[in-house]
């Protein structure tokens, strides 16, 4: 069975708030000279919340900390209490 890569969620009304359960795995990458394999891969699950609107993507720390994730550089960030310098 090939997996679904597309996010479709239907709601019976307007929905104020679009959630969903993700499912994130460590990469697999199959040797090419195999054609047939059967993949065991542990994935983790979250709830995520998509804003359609938003020109960034922010991860809580509970995925960064579930997924062992670490810094890869530093960025400015603007808030509502003006400009810091925050992790990437």
């Amino acid at each position: 069975m090939k997996p679904n890569n597309a996010l479709t969620t239907r709601w019976s009304g307007i929905a104020s708030v679009l959630r969903s359960e993700l499912g994130i795995s460590e990469p697999f990458i199959p040797p090419a000279d195999v054609k047939n394999i059967e993949i065991k891969v542990q994935i983790k699950k979250y709830r995520a919340i998509w804003d359609t609107g938003a020109t960034h993507s922010v991860i809580t720390s509970e995925v960064v900390q579930g997924l062992s994730l670490r810094p890869v550089g530093v960025t400015i960030v603007h808030t509502a209490n003006g400009q810091a310098r925050q992790k990437q």
